[in-house]
């Protein structure tokens, strides 16, 4: 077992993913969460700590423009965002993966975030 920290994040808080601008606090405040997970990862790899950042992907909840619309953007619901997430924290939260950023989407299998930070 290592111990882990996963940070909840959100592809909008990537750099080299941003292509369509706005949201500016939004964007900034999760690409400071960004740089919070890289940080801890340097700092706690000898201690044996993996940390990683996670976007839960497109999730059914109230928050944005509602469930119901959120529901019409192919939102999954949070018990499969859930399950990735926990298989994240099972399988691939490990020293060799700590530092990176992951992503979880609706009927495919957790995977590294492809737009980086």
């Amino acid at each position: 077992f290592v111990a882990q920290v996963l940070i909840i994040s959100t592809g909008m808080g990537s750099i080299g993913d941003n292509n369509s601008g706005g949201l500016y606090a939004y964007r900034t405040a999760k690409a400071g969460v960004n740089m919070v997970m890289r940080n801890m990862a340097l700092d706690l790899k000898t201690s044996e700590i993996a940390v990683m950042s996670v976007n839960p992907g497109m999730v059914l909840t109230d928050f944005g423009p509602g469930a119901e619309m959120m529901a019409k953007f192919g939102s999954m619901p949070v018990e499969e965002s859930v399950a990735q997430l926990l298989a994240i924290c099972d399988d691939v939260c490990t020293m060799e993966n700590t530092g990176k950023f992951w992503t979880v989407k609706r009927g495919a299998a957790p995977m590294e975030f492809a737009g980086g930070f």
